[in-house]
């Protein structure tokens, strides 16, 4: 006789103790499988071998992607050193390099303030100077005045030659380098300061 059976994994309880009152999963079990005309020993060995057939397929499996992963981890980080290796180290970020234009857009007197670069670049009778326009204090950038330029945020004031007048900005505003591309343009060096008074001859 051919029984379908649902299998459940409710483990047997031990011999010592009763449920009164409630029926005992384990012995309902052995009751149904008996009723049917099929030994309880049978059943019972069904059951043992369905789920010692489980465990060993979740073996298997594991097993084979056990071997899987030992071949693959090592291609993929070969894969990855070359490619590594291959490819350029190049720095996306932006270009520290601000191009102000040509030394005949600063006569003498000239002021130029980029505030998208942050720089200020001032012209004078024996040459030109870049300063960096983000205030020493907090980092906003200044803006320029009368006298010179003035902090939005704190109100730390420098002066011309970016000399601190008044805090809290606790320095004055750093020189740029400033030098000239083959195709005549000034640039200007976001990242190399240069001493205070030194001046780009036009």
């Amino acid at each position: 006789m051919f029984v379908n059976l649902t299998y459940y994994n409710i483990p047997p309880p031990p011999q010592d103790v009763k449920y009164p009152g409630l029926p005992n999963p384990y012995y309902l079990l052995k009751l149904t499988l008996a009723s049917n005309g099929d030994s309880i020993g049978q059943g019972i060995s069904t059951m043992q071998d369905q789920e010692s057939a489980q465990n060993s397929l979740s073996r298997r499996e594991f097993l084979r992607w056990l071997g899987w992963g030992s071949i693959i981890a090592p291609v993929l980080i070969s894969t990855f050193a070359t490619m590594r290796f291959l490819l350029p180290n190049v720095n996306y970020g932006p270009s520290t390099i601000v191009k102000i234009g040509k030394p005949e857009d600063f006569p003498p007197g000239a002021q130029k303030l980029l505030p998208d670069s942050k720089i200020v670049v001032n012209a004078t009778n024996g040459g030109l100077f870049a300063m960096s326009a983000v205030c020493t204090h907090l980092g906003c950038t200044v803006g320029s005045v009368e006298w010179g330029y003035q902090c939005p945020c704190h109100g730390s004031k420098f002066d011309r030659n970016g000399l601190v007048i008044r805090g809290p900005a606790p320095k004055p505003l750093p020189w740029l380098r400033i030098n000239q591309a083959p195709d005549g343009t000034l640039v200007v060096d976001l990242e190399r300061t240069v001493p205070r008074g030194t001046l780009f001859q036009l």
